[in-house]
């Protein structure tokens, strides 16, 4: 998708110019002969600016970056998807699947077959099942950050391989 609008500026300022199209860029750097000294870049866009000189040669420049930065995005999308999840990371969100299962299912079952104890405060029977219920879901939520921490290192050196020669 090629951009619709662009803004200028020189390089020793701050603000950008104008809301111009691609045709009126070209037009003010060729008619008026901005110099070296001015930039052009999307507007309204995080993508960083290019020599004006740059840009009248090849208007479409923009668009080149974003098809080859999406190229290596997809690239690293497939190679994400092709390293294996942690054991620690698969576990622990079993984990955490089955500590909120087991709170959901203890709320339920107090509300439904002890009416009374509700705002009672909890009865020391209780804590013997969420001191475990506790327990399973502090580990599993070291296990699955762990486990993302090594997703995110295999993925990041299978990149790495991928780039090497």
């Amino acid at each position: 998708m090629d951009p619709q609008h662009y803004s200028l500026k020189r390089s020793d300022q701050w603000k950008w110019e104008g809301r111009y199209t691609a045709e009126e860029v070209v037009s003010r750097i060729t008619e008026d002969q901005l110099g070296d000294d001015w930039l052009v870049a999307p507007f309204a866009s995080e993508e960083p600016p290019v020599d004006a000189r740059k840009f009248a040669t090849d208007p479409s420049i923009f668009v080149a970056r974003r098809q080859r930065r999406q190229q290596i995005e997809d690239r690293h999308a497939e190679i994400s998807a092709n390293v294996p999840t942690p054991f620690l990371l698969t576990w622990g969100k079993r984990g955490l699947g089955l500590f909120f299962a087991f709170l959901l299912i203890g709320r339920v079952t107090v509300s439904l077959f002890f009416p009374h104890l509700r705002g009672s405060g909890m009865p020391p029977a209780a804590w013997f099942l969420l001191i475990p219920a506790w327990t399973v879901g502090g580990a599993s939520l070291i296990a699955t950050a762990i486990g993302l921490l090594q997703k995110k290192s295999r993925v990041s050196k299978a990149i790495a391989d991928s780039c090497r020669p």
